[in-house]
């Protein structure tokens, strides 16, 4: 008996075994999805501290093991909740691997925040997946 791959990969149709190649397949994407949804690669906004009155803004790099809705929260030194934004899963903020989200006058309504620390937490269900803080200069 001889084995022919036709094509590598996890979807690979064998000539003989082409169900234990799918259940193969299937197991690993279960494996995949149940795997605990986290933040891979540490946060950082930069320039940090970053000046609102650039047309550049800031940039919040991070990444994710998979696909999650994501919520990306912005609090001020007393604990108010200043911002939120939602990333739906698989789009820019959402998806697997490294994420870039752009945060400038846009993001605050058009508005200046005041100069000072400000925390942020990504955040999917109720959980937190990772902080940091960020400086704004005037």
């Amino acid at each position: 008996n001889d084995l022919i791959i036709l094509k590598a990969g996890f979807n690979s149709i064998f000539q003989k075994d082409n169900l234990k190649a799918q259940a193969l397949a299937q197991a690993v994407d279960t494996t995949m999805n149940n795997e605990a949804p986290q933040v891979t690669d540490m946060p950082l906004v930069y320039p940090n501290p970053f000046r609102q009155s650039s047309d550049e803004g800031a940039h919040l790099g991070y990444g994710l093991n998979k696909n999650m809705d994501v919520e990306f929260h912005v609090y001020n030194m007393l604990s108010q909740l200043i911002y939120r934004q939602e990333f739906k899963s698989g789009s820019n903020g959402g998806q697997q691997g490294y994420n870039r989200v752009i945060i400038d006058n846009e993001s605050w309504g058009g508005h200046h925040l005041a100069a000072g620390i400000y925390f942020y937490y990504i955040v999917h269900e109720q959980q937190v997946l990772a902080k940091g803080k960020m400086a704004v200069k005037p």
